[in-house]
């Protein structure tokens, strides 16, 4: 497995003040491009390797962080514009089903539901991996994880 991403680190005010406003829009506009050619080029060389359009939910790991994410999204460039709306922490379980981070925003340029796809899979906050074992040469994972006093060995198949 893997993972492509449009996505490039440096903002477009950091790449701006570097290279230029043009150069920084190039920059940022070919990461987004990158997506949609990575697709052509499996579908028309019939590459099987299971991929996927996916989202992803940006979360803020505090809320200053939230308010820098709030404000990225609102103050989007014109002609880089990514579809999302900001998520507040009170609404994220809806979005994540999870409460753990401090709200953000579901990137939805990406087309389907961005939500992991796990099978048969248990996520546990505040745990302790006691195993983990390589069932397959493409790298699915098994554990055994202990959360507190309680363990979870019927976890294993």
């Amino acid at each position: 497995g893997g993972q492509i991403s449009t996505s490039i680190k440096p903002t477009y005010d950091s790449l701006a003040k570097q290279h230029g406003s043009q150069k920084a829009f190039d920059i940022l506009r070919e990461g987004q491009n990158s997506l949609e050619w990575i697709e052509h080029f499996v579908r028309s060389e019939k590459i099987d390797c299971n991929f996927g359009k996916v989202g992803r939910f940006h979360a803020a790991h505090n809320a200053e962080q939230y308010e820098l994410l709030a404000n990225k999204l609102t103050n989007q460039p014109k002609g880089l514009e990514v579809k999302a709306h900001v998520v507040p922490r009170s609404e994220q379980r809806q979005e994540l089903g999870s409460d753990v981070y401090w709200g953000g925003f579901p990137d939805q340029n990406k087309g389907k539901n961005w939500a992991p796809m796990f099978t048969g899979a248990a996520l546990c906050m505040n745990s302790i991996a006691q195993l983990i074992q390589r069932l397959t040469t493409r790298g699915f994972l098994r554990g055994l994880f202990q959360q507190g006093l309680k363990s979870f060995p019927d976890a294993l198949p």
